[in-house]
């Protein structure tokens, strides 16, 4: 294999599923062109599952929490060699146990509010909730005419990325939220409405943990 140190910039997880080893790690990625052919490699590895390694481990510090998303069938999520959870991609994502967690899984990061916030986005008090912290993903807010909002904000910065648009959202109060916006253009200073999927609301304690839903929608 020849050329520039960019160009053969390897992908340790894929030489490792070359000679059949049970654990891999995955190595940073420092420049775009780096970052190419790695994502190539991970890209391609799912298709070929009988050559991957048993078990793969990502450094949150320089590797992306979607390339474990994108491989993995259970993740082990570690904090200062502790156990915070362990799940599917899915069950992290949609299932949290804490705020370590929501906020690892995910990109945009989940925004995190005040409970006070809650009677807004889903009805719930913070008495009915004991919670102290709300939780909700960019992707589950949508934008409405102000009047319909149950939130109402001012746009302060629009990241344009082709399909969507990440929206800085501050809220009153000085809550800064971020929100993913599929609809027309937006530009800064725009007054916006927001509404919430009440079922993707998280409710966090005061350690961060999270706080159950019971069937009925409440925490328990």
């Amino acid at each position: 294999m020849q050329g520039d140190a960019h160009s053969i910039a390897g992908s340790r997880l894929a030489r490792s599923s070359v000679r059949e080893e049970n654990i891999a790690l995955s190595e940073p990625v420092f420049s775009p062109p780096a970052a190419l052919f790695e994502i190539s490699a991970i890209n391609s590895l799912p298709l070929l599952p009988e050559y991957l390694p048993r078990e793969i481990l990502f450094p949150d510090c320089v590797s992306p929490p979607h390339y474990a998303l994108t491989l993995a069938d259970k993740i082990v999520v570690l904090r200062d060699g502790r156990v915070e959870q362990v799940g599917s991609p899915r069950e992290l994502y949609e299932r949290p146990a804490n705020i370590f967690v929501a906020q690892f899984i995910g990109s945009p990061k989940m925004n995190l509010l005040p409970a006070d916030i809650a009677p807004l986005l889903t009805g719930a008090t913070a008495a009915d909730t004991a919670a102290e912290t709300i939780g909700i993903r960019p992707e589950h807010l949508s934008v409405v005419e102000p009047r319909e909002g149950t939130l109402r904000g001012t746009v302060g910065l629009c990241e344009y990325t082709g399909a969507v648009t990440l929206l800085h959202v501050k809220l009153p109060a000085g809550h800064d939220c971020l929100v993913l916006h599929d609809g027309g253009d937006m530009k800064a200073g725009n007054q916006i409405g927001l509404t919430a999927d009440v079922s993707k609301v998280h409710f966090f304690n005061g350690n961060g943990q999270t706080i159950k839903r019971t069937e009925q929608g409440r925490t328990a």
